[in-house]
């Protein structure tokens, strides 16, 4: 049995709810961890990186991450997932429609095997005064 890595960065938690619910349509072994939590990449057969934006811009880490292990993303042909409010139509769920997918992907120079975009959570009840300022 192949074993899958689940790599994420979330905000608000909503990329940790997808990345679980992804893990449960896998038949295979699945270990969903933080980007802060993983050293290496060797033991897993398959990777995806997950993660959100936070003011229009993904991460530091996954940056971080991406650059740091990009030849074993490309030899395990690592799959990519964004996450955002605006994938909340079909089309924002498509690259060349998501300019913060699109902009992430130009701006690296790993290709991930396969890209989706999932929408994001908009927990405005939550949110400090300050984040509710920015958003309104």
């Amino acid at each position: 049995m192949s074993k899958v890595l689940i790599a994420y960065s979330t905000v608000d938690g909503q990329t940790l709810k997808i990345s679980q619910r992804i893990s449960e349509e896998i038949k295979e072994e699945v270990v969903i961890k933080s980007f802060e939590e993983i050293n290496s990449l060797i033991e897993y057969d398959k990777i995806i990186v997950a993660s959100s934006i936070r003011y229009g811009k993904f991460p530091k880490s996954l940056y971080k991450f991406v650059e740091s292990n990009q030849q074993q993303l490309e030899e395990k042909q690592a799959d990519f997932f964004g996450v955002n409010l605006i994938a909340r139509t079909p089309e924002k769920c498509l690259i060349e429609n998501n300019v913060y997918v699109r902009k992430f992907l130009e701006s690296i120079s790993w290709e991930p095997h396969h890209v989706e975009i999932f929408a994001g959570a908009l927990k405005y009840t939550k949110y400090r005064a300050f984040d509710k300022l920015l958003i309104s």
